[in-house]
């Protein structure tokens, strides 16, 4: 199994586009940063409202990677991160993901 964090900065990078023409580019790694903790549980959607889509593709040759676990958290009006905005998803056969939060 595959583990992947994937954060907004990577979803954004995913849409803009890149992997269609077939330059597949790695997105710079990230920390995870001050606010991070394990996700542990498995959910698309965490709230209404936003709906995010992507696709992890494997560089150079963007191959689809299938069942990537991918986490996401969102912290919430007051800015402060919630257990119940974490959660994980994995990518369908040909790489894609989406959540709603």
């Amino acid at each position: 199994m595959t583990f992947i964090r994937i954060t907004l900065c990577l979803i954004a990078t995913l849409l803009t586009g890149s992997a269609l023409a077939n330059d597949c580019i790695p997105t710079p790694n990230r920390t995870t940063g001050t606010h991070y903790k394990p996700v542990t549980e498995q959910a698309a959607d965490i709230g209404k409202g936003f709906k995010f889509r992507g696709r992890i593709l494997i560089s150079p040759d963007c191959t689809p990677l299938a069942n990537a676990r991918i986490a996401h958290w969102q912290a919430g009006l007051n800015g402060r991160y919630k257990d119940r905005s974490r959660a994980y998803l994995f990518s369908d056969e040909q790489g894609y993901f989406q959540f709603e939060t």
